[in-house]
């Protein structure tokens, strides 16, 4: 496989993954837990994370693991342009539509309020944020300590949660951090260099996260996972998380390169951002619960699927 069709295959996968954001932003609590989303959509946003871990890597790996290299003008100009600018575009709106529906100003805690993001997924930015500056920091460390950098990037996990728990540090600003996506590395690191792992640790490693996912809504799991709705996104998950990649890659790879359903998802992967930042903007503002489109529950759910997607999509 050359880079160009490993690419288009990872375009497509984003391509799934910003259908079940989408997905996972609109369905009910009851859905998600009956059909056991934890498993599949419920990996949308660690399946993000673990592509740009992994594109990172392989990246600082092809460019001589230069810290440099990795943070130049030409990076974070882009940074900036494709991914930071878009979203504050999105809040400046929220913030203008909040005047015009409002009789008073802004005050500053609400500034500040809309500035970290208002809607579903608003916490990403500033989680992708922290996870892009101390990617190459992370993967030098993994590369110099080989194994026992893996235990001790589970190890800092483990401490930083243990220490949010013990600060009551609340679920706001936990959200803020990367700290329940910072183990994704180790997942990600390992697939860059599957061939130097044993197999069977790692479909040992595999069936451990589908355990911890399967007794997760029957256990409390505090104060190593902290649990403010995000227990199936924590480090014990994440070897799923690889599993579903390769499993999807696998998949998106039979489809004909140049059929139009393979052609839609790269198209879908490519605008992943900005399909996510126009969803959190229609949903700080349409809630799909309150939608009456059917009397009958289950159309008013279809049809508020496609309403907010094709809203999303088509800007």
């Amino acid at each position: 496989m050359d880079t160009k069709d490993r690419i288009q295959i990872i375009d497509a996968i984003k391509g799934l993954a910003i259908i079940s954001v989408i997905l996972l932003h609109i369905l009910p609590g009851i859905v998600l837990n009956y059909t056991y989303s934890s498993f599949h959509i419920g990996q949308a946003v660690p399946i993000f994370l673990f592509i740009s871990f992994y594109l990172s890597f392989k990246g600082i790996k092809d460019r001589g693991d230069s810290l440099l290299n990795y943070f130049n003008k030409r990076r974070i100009g882009r940074l900036l342009k494709q991914v930071v600018f878009p979203y504050f575009i999105v809040v400046i709106c929220q913030m203008i539509i909040t005047l015009l529906r409002s009789d008073n100003a802004l005050e500053i805690s609400d500034i500040c309020h809309r500035l970290v993001g208002e809607g579903p997924g608003s916490y990403y930015l500033w989680v992708y944020l922290q996870i892009w500056l101390i990617i190459p920091f992370v993967y030098l460390f993994l590369k110099r300590y080989k194994c026992l950098g893996l235990f001790l990037v589970l190890l800092v996990c483990l401490t930083l949660n243990y220490c949010c728990v013990r600060a009551s540090v609340s679920e706001g600003l936990y959200r803020l951090t990367c700290i329940r996506y910072l183990f994704l590395s180790v997942p990600a690191y390992m697939f860059l260099s599957l061939k130097q792992y044993n197999k069977y640790i790692v479909l040992f490693c595999v069936i451990g996260s589908l355990l911890y996912l399967t007794i997760l809504q029957n256990m409390n799991l505090s104060p190593f996972i902290l649990d403010y709705g995000w227990a199936s996104q924590q480090w014990p998950a994440y070897f799923w998380t690889l599993a579903l990649f390769i499993f999807l890659q696998r998949g998106v790879s039979v489809l004909d390169s140049s059929g139009k359903l393979f052609t839609f998802l790269c198209w879908l992967g490519c605008n992943s951002w900005y399909i996510f930042i126009t969803q959190m903007f229609i949903l700080s503002y349409i809630n799909p619960y309150w939608l009456i489109l059917s009397q009958n529950a289950v159309v008013n759910i279809v049809l508020s699927i496609f309403l907010v997607s094709f809203l999303s999509i088509i800007p």
